[in-house]
């Protein structure tokens, strides 16, 4: 087998493998492997977007065939994305931080891109990149379960007398975010395999992401990996009863996480202030003379040093307040309505890109997050509506043209099509609890964007993709 086409079926896929367990390992639970993935991840990215560029441009030199118009609308649009946080350099609060979270979102983009163009009428190859990433996904949840049998104290989070479950990733949050972006790939290989063997085990491998999900108690989580599954059960499986069955067992799977989250999830704490009233004003009589000034009230002091909450808790602690704050969604509505105010100050460009976390100040007892935890708020604050407006462009346009390639298409690419859709409406659910989508350091970004710049020669051109697809393997459209 010529060295090229190695790279192209088998390098490629397992580094996009390899590339997934690195970030998850640069946000892990464990010392060690989060020592060595921080530096890991970077080198590994790099790698497999050369490689990856390599592969697109000796297949264009090949063939002389330039990337589809809807591949290079899509760039456009990214590429004006990308074109504003690299501008955003000249506002932004930290110039430095804003020029190199850029430069990193531009890998990202290069990687897509190219492997997008390399796998645009190739159904084949396309499917094996997405087999690489979701077996890097669930390669993450095996190790979570290695880290719970080995070490359990670093596997969970205990708050407030609550378990959650966080096995190979840094937190609880982190696995549900890749799980959610994970699943619906790994729901439309099972229904795509060939065999009953290869089908179990893509099933059994997602039954481990939705497990993980579920004992991280995320109910955001659980929720966008239900609206992308459920996209792919409602489309992808054929015939009428085994839809109706693949639907009701997929929302029975995610109600029941979510009931059992809710069952064992501890009530927050009660609000009780222990902030001392404030002193009585003196009643007034006659004003003494200079000479003899009265000696001014001294309020004591509130509490003891001992009882004060940790550094990390005193902001918003309410032991130091005396106005309850909401703990709906976990404290995030609070979070997000301090994010509106930061917002109204800055609406049209925002603070610069990458600056979330540096403008967002957490002053919410029961909000634990650096950031707002929220993207499309996240995207407010350092871009403004202009940067929010361009990823809203790109969602709406490969929604709706993802829809209309799926009445088109027929066989594998129908199902890599409804897969690639599953990934974009789980994502813009996550984009709702968490802050990630410009964050190439977030353990699902990557995933998100290459499942993104594939979708879009096809939803954004898809009566030719289809054109291109038959006329490529002609036995497949018969």
């Amino acid at each position: 087998m010529p060295l090229r086409r190695v790279i192209s079926d088998w390098a490629i896929p397992v580094g996009l493998a390899c590339m997934v367990v690195a970030f998850a390992a640069g946000s892990g639970s464990e010392p060690w492997f989060k020592r060595v993935g921080l530096d890991a991840r970077w080198i590994v990215l790099v790698i497999v977007s050369a490689a990856a560029l390599l592969d697109a441009a000796y297949r264009i030199s090949r063939t002389r065939v330039l990337p589809s118009r809807g591949l290079r609308r899509f760039g456009a649009l990214t590429g004006s994305f990308l074109a504003l946080a690299i501008i955003s350099t000249a506002w932004s609060v930290t110039p430095r931080l804003t020029f190199e979270r850029a430069g990193s979102l531009a890998i990202v983009f290069l990687l897509g891109a190219a492997l997008a163009a390399s796998t645009t009428s190739d159904v084949a190859a396309r499917a094996r990149l997405f087999q690489g990433l979701a077996v890097g996904a669930v390669t993450v949840g095996v190790l979570g379960l290695f880290v719970l049998v080995f070490d359990y104290n670093a596997a969970v989070l205990r708050e407030a007398g609550a378990w959650r479950y966080r096995g190979f990733t840094e937190n609880p949050n982190t696995i549900a975010i890749l799980a959610a972006a994970a699943l619906p790939l790994n729901l439309g290989f099972a229904l795509r395999a060939t065999s009953r063997r290869r089908q179990a085990a893509w099933l059994v491998g997602g039954l481990l992401l939705v497990g993980s999900i579920i004992a991280s108690e995320s109910r955001g989580g659980l929720l966008a990996a239900c609206a992308g599954t459920l996209l792919v059960s409602a489309f992808g499986v054929e015939g009428l009863r085994q839809r109706v069955a693949a639907i009701t067992a997929v929302a029975l799977v995610f109600a029941g996480g979510i009931a059992l989250r809710e069952a064992v999830q501890p009530p927050p704490t009660p609000f009780s202030s222990q902030v001392a009233p404030a002193p009585r004003p003196p009643v007034q009589g006659p004003r003494p003379h200079k000479s003899n000034p009265k000696p001014r009230h001294i309020a004591p002091a509130v509490g003891k040093t001992s009882e004060l909450p940790r550094e990390e808790d005193e902001i918003g602690s309410p032991a130091l307040s005396k106005q309850a704050t909401t703990t709906l969604a976990s404290g995030r509505l609070a979070a997000w309505r301090g994010a509106l105010e930061l917002i109204r100050d800055r609406p049209i460009l925002g603070y610069g890109f990458g600056t979330e976390q540096k403008v967002f100040v957490d002053r919410w007892y029961y909000f634990q997050g650096g950031t707002a935890e929220n993207s499309y708020l996240g995207l407010l604050l350092q871009l403004g509506t202009v940067g929010l407006a361009f990823i809203l462009a790109l969602g709406c346009a490969l929604v709706a043209g993802g829809l209309r390639a799926v009445r088109l298409m027929h066989g594998d690419e129908r199902l890599l099509v409804l897969m690639e859709l599953g990934v974009l409406v789980g994502a813009a659910a996550i984009m709702l609890i968490q802050s990630y989508l410009y964050s190439v350091g977030n353990v699902a970004t990557a995933t998100v964007w290459i499942s993104l710049f594939a979708l879009a020669p096809v939803a954004l051109e898809p009566r030719p993709a289809a054109r291109r697809i038959r006329a490529t393997a002609p036995e497949e459209a018969s």
